[in-house]
């Protein structure tokens, strides 16, 4: 198993135990965006540092949570999830037109169509289910795409590529804590027929990712260019479905 990956998911874990509930208030539409549960990242191989703060970017519940918080977690799922779709979509258009890339050119394709078609299904199942939606990116995406913008050339393409590698990993957990923790079965549906193609884009980043040198890509398991999960001693669920459809989101978290 991918010891990064194991690492991530045991973080999550404890981060979304603590802060689950505030979270969603903080994110609420008319609220502030990711105020108090937010992190300010920058994009990798972009030259600046990095601190982190408080996102919850997905995990495996702790033992003992109970059922109000299981439920939240669902919430806390769709909410990020479309976070993440939205921010994708946004840094897809920004290397569509900063890439001289054939191939990177191809990846921000990707992320407009998938992530844009998820992020519709995902809003009309949150407004169903009257979930707080978000209003924009949030803070930490909005510094991502800030620091990408000022770059041009191979400097864009290896960062853009390095953080689209981060994001996706970390919404490959979100994903998994969902279908092992979440309690809605709309909602568990949803990220059973999204997760085998997010690992199937993830493992597609990885490729372009490797053929330009993008820096953390040696670190990146040998399993996902295969399209298979992160966690391959998981839950078992990522995978189960053989959906073809798009990628589901970010958490980042994506």
């Amino acid at each position: 198993m991918y010891d990064r990956t194991a690492s991530r998911l045991i973080a999550g874990a404890a981060l979304l135990s603590m802060a689950v509930l505030p979270g969603l208030a903080q994110n609420a539409p008319g609220g502030t965006p990711g105020a108090g549960s937010t992190t300010t990242r920058t994009a990798p191989g972009s030259g600046a540092g990095t601190t982190t703060g408080g996102d919850a970017q997905g995990g495996m519940a702790m033992p003992g949570m109970d059922s109000a918080m299981r439920a939240s977690i669902d919430q806390l799922f769709v909410l990020k999830v479309a976070q993440g779709n939205m921010a994708e979509v946004e840094l897809g258009q920004l290397a569509q037109k900063k890439s001289r890339s054939d191939q990177v050119r191809q990846v921000a394709q990707r992320l407009v169509n998938e992530h844009g078609t998820a992020n519709t299904e995902l809003m009309q199942l949150a407004a169903t289910k009257g979930f707080p939606r978000p209003a924009t990116v949030g803070t930490t995406h909005r510094a991502v795409r800030d620091q990408l913008a000022r770059l041009s050339g191979s400097r864009f393409d290896q960062a853009f590529l390095a953080s689209q590698m981060e994001d996706h990993e970390s919404t490959i957990s979100l994903f998994q804590l969902e279908l092992a923790q979440g309690q809605d079965p709309e909602v568990k549906a949803f990220a059973a027929r999204y997760l085998p193609a997010i690992t199937s884009h993830t493992a597609h980043i990885y490729s372009v990712a490797r053929t330009i040198g993008a820096p953390g890509v040696e670190e990146r398991p040998a399993a996902l260019m295969g399209g298979r999960s992160l966690n391959q001693s998981g839950s078992g669920t990522s995978g189960a479905t053989g959906a073809g459809t798009s990628a589901g989101g970010t958490g980042s978290g994506r």
